[in-house]
């Protein structure tokens, strides 16, 4: 079975490669953004609007 390990830089790749060699399979460096902050609403549609009346920061109830 055939492995595949991405590192995050170049540098990092071709420094795992060096120490590796080619027993692990392949190693290659990641190219631009992988991950993204999901936007509220995309995890909850309950999310998509909010309100600063139910937070109650600073008030004694």
């Amino acid at each position: 079975m055939a492995t595949l390990i991405i590192t995050e830089k170049a540098s990092q790749a071709r420094d795992l490669r060096a120490a590796l060699g080619a027993r692990y399979g392949q190693i290659l460096p990641a190219e631009g953004h992988l991950l993204r902050l999901a936007e509220p609403e995309e995890v909850n549609s309950a999310w998509k609007t909010w309100s600063w009346r139910p937070i109650a920061i600073g008030k004694a109830r």
